[in-house]
C-alpha cells in the first residue's frame, strides 16, 4: 500500500474512533469500545498486509479480527450494570425508623423547651431528614400559621413564633428525639391482641389503654349502640384531634357522620357525644 492510501486509512480511523467514542453514551461504552477495537483490527491489517477489506477472502481471518477486537473491547469496557442502592447516611439521607415508643412528642426544635405540634405512635414510620445533637428532623419546612406571633399548630408548650422556638420566616419542621426512633420494627402492643380485644387492636395508644378500649366496645356493642363491624371499619377507637391535650378518643357507630359520633374518655370511662 503506497504511503497517501496509509495515511487516508489513519485519518479515517481517527475521524471514525471520535464519532464512535461521541456516541457512547447512547449505545454503550462497551459497544463502542468494540466498534473501535474492530475497526483499528481491520485497519491493521490493511496497513500490514496491503491488501483492502474486500480482499479479505479467508473467513477464518474475518472471523479471528472480529473475536480479538470482542475480547478487548469487553475487557477493558466499563459495564452499565445497574448500580446497588447505597445505604443512605441520617443527615439529609431520609432514612427510614420506627417509633419505639409507645408515644413520641413532634416538636418545633430540637429541644424540649420547642412546641408540641402533636405525637406519634410506637410503631408509626418516620423519615429522617437531619439529625442534629441527639434529635431528628422527620418534616418538610412548612408554614407554621403563625397569629399575633404564635403558632396555631402549637398544641402545647412554647407557641411562640420565633428562632428558638424553631421557627424563622414563618417556617417550620417537625423534630423527635432520636432515641426513641428504632431501625428494626418494634412489637406492638396489637400483635398480642387475641379473642375480644382483636375488634380494637389497631386503635390509636391500644398499649397505653388497652383495658377500657376494650371494655368500652363490649359495653356499646352489648347495648346495641355499636356493632363489632363498626369497630372493623374504623380501625378501632381513633385519637380526638380536638382534644389533644385530653385521653379522648372516638368511634363511629351507626353511620360516618358527625351524629355518629361516640366519644370516649380512656382515663374516666365515660362514653358522650
Amino acid at each position: 500500500m503506497n504511503p497517501v492510501m496509509k495515511f487516508l486509512v489513519s485519518t479515517f480511523d481517527i475521524i471514525a474512533l471520535i464519532f464512535i467514542f461521541g456516541v457512547a453514551d447512547t449505545v454503550g461504552s462497551g459497544f463502542a469500545v468494540i466498534l473501535a477495537g474492530v475497526l483499528v483490527m481491520a485497519s491493521l491489517y490493511v496497513l500490514f498486509t496491503g491488501k483492502s477489506i474486500r480482499r479479505i477472502k479467508s473467513r477464518w481471518k474475518a472471523g479471528t479480527i472480529l473475536f480479538v477486537s470482542m475480547i478487548l473491547g469487553l475487557s477493558s469496557a466499563e459495564i452499565d450494570m445497574p448500580q446497588s442502592p447505597v445505604a443512605a447516611t441520617s443527615q439529609g439521607g431520609n432514612v427510614a425508623h420506627w417509633v419505639s415508643s409507645e408515644r413520641l412528642n413532634r416538636r418545633t426544635c430540637p429541644s424540649t423547651t420547642c412546641g408540641i405540634v402533636g405525637r406519634f405512635f410506637r410503631g408509626q414510620i418516620l423519615e429522617i431528614l437531619e439529625e442534629q445533637s441527639g434529635w431528628v428532623r422527620v418534616s418538610r419546612y412548612y408554614d407554621a400559621s403563625c397569629r399575633n406571633g404564635f403558632s396555631e399548630y402549637v398544641d402545647d408548650g412554647n407557641k411562640n413564633c420565633d428562632e428558638s422556638n424553631g421557627i424563622s420566616e414563618g417556617k417550620m419542621a417537625e423534630w423527635v428525639s432520636a432515641q426513641f426512633l428504632s431501625d428494626v420494627e418494634p412489637q406492638r402492643a396489637a400483635d398480642t391482641a387475641k379473642d375480644n380485644e382483636l375488634l380494637v387492636a389497631q386503635s390509636d395508644d391500644f398499649g397505653r389503654h388497652r383495658k377500657i378500649f376494650v371494655k368500652s366496645a363490649d359495653n356499646l356493642i352489648k347495648s346495641g349502640e355499636c356493632s363489632e363491624s363498626d369497630f372493623l371499619e374504623n380501625g378501632g377507637w381513633v385519637k380526638s384531634s380536638s382534644h389533644r391535650t385530653s385521653p379522648i378518643y372516638f368511634i363511629y357507630c351507626g353511620g360516618s357522620t358527625i351524629s355518629n359520633r361516640l366519644y370516649l374518655n380512656a382515663e374516666s370511662g365515660d362514653i358522650f357525644r
